[in-house]
């Protein structure tokens, strides 16, 4: 038994779906009608017709002249019975079916023709939780990688960040700058300006999830309205063995990386200010108020950016 059937399906983009199979499938509607018609009449007909007439007639003539006058009677007696029947018969027997199949493809299953055809293609280049090397993959590839995902998240980062700011109030938190570590630069501005990155990470629910292949970190770009079950969070499977389906758009070499801020369009300039938030919230660790943990704001080396089809675990 295929390995791919025991599969749980976790995420799937159906928009991603249905363009491919307008690309590579023939979806369509089959619809399929048959008809069965009967007629069945049987006629019967009897007829009685019974007749009996009697004709008298009966004459005489009398002349009576009186002067010039002459007067004439004459008598006739018909007599005509008639007696007729009819008696008809008539059966009649219609039959009428009528059946109507309809076919209709779902997204789950174009999903597992797709996958199938380019499978039987050899058009998936498929990793088995290894370590890509370079000039394995090329731009634009499918793949299928299985791997472990991660909890790396900048977006939960900023989350917990923004909680403590607000917790604490920015006004109390400034107190416990010193003139050494005072500038134009606090936890008022901070927190402005962290606020505005962490709407930009969150446009349109996407939100980047690191897999890791072997030691080669894979950029999954997913959306949280395609995981499939809404009462769920993403990050309840995680840490765990996953296979995600999809599409290569970014690699990058030894010698460079992928931000996770690039969905800012400045991730140079966000860098920086995190950089610097840094040696403020030590600040704040040294006070006795715990800090979260930053997480990687580049993957460096050979590392990916995949846009998913489909993850199923």
């Amino acid at each position: 038994m295929d390995e791919d059937t025991l599969a749980l399906l976790m995420y799937l983009d159906e928009g991603l779906v249905k363009n491919l199979s307008s690309l590579m499938l023939n979806g369509y509607i089959d619809i399929r009608t048959s008809r069965i018609i009967q007629d069945k009449t049987i006629t019967a007909r009897a007829g009685f017709d019974n007749r009996e007439r009697i004709f008298g007639e009966d004459r005489f003539a009398e002349d009576e002249r009186e002067g010039y006058k002459t007067c004439n009677t004459c008598k006739v007696d018909q007599s005509d019975v008639g007696n007729s029947n009819t008696t008809g018969l008539e059966d009649r027997e219609f039959i009428r079916r009528e059946e109507e199949i309809k076919t209709i493809f779902t997204s789950f299953s174009l999903h597992s023709q797709i996958l199938s055809n380019l499978n039987t293609a050899k058009s998936v280049k498929s990793f088995d939780n290894v370590t890509i090397k370079e000039g394995q993959i090329k731009e634009g590839e499918y793949v299928k990688l299985h791997g472990n995902l991660t909890t790396e998240s900048v977006n939960s980062y900023l989350d917990a960040l923004l909680t403590v700011f607000n917790c604490f109030g920015c006004d109390n938190l400034n107190k416990m700058i010193t003139t050494k570590n005072s500038g134009i630069m606090n936890f008022t501005s901070m927190n402005g300006m962290l606020g505005h990155l962490n709407e930009l990470l969150n446009t349109n629910a996407t939100e980047d999830m690191i897999l890791m292949c072997g030691d080669t970190p894979v950029v999954v770009n997913v959306n949280n309205n395609f995981f499939m079950n809404n009462n769920a969070y993403k990050f309840d499977k995680v840490d765990c063995p996953c296979t995600v389906f999809g599409k290569v758009i970014k690699i990058a070499p030894n010698g460079q990386c992928i931000s996770l801020l690039r969905k800012t369009a400045q991730h140079d300039y966000y860098e920086k200010i995190l950089d610097n938030c840094s040696s403020y919230c030590n600040i704040l660790d040294s006070n006795g108020i715990i800090m979260p943990k930053k997480p990687r704001l580049k993957c460096e080396g050979i590392s990916l950016v995949v846009v998913p089809i489909s993850i199923c675990m």
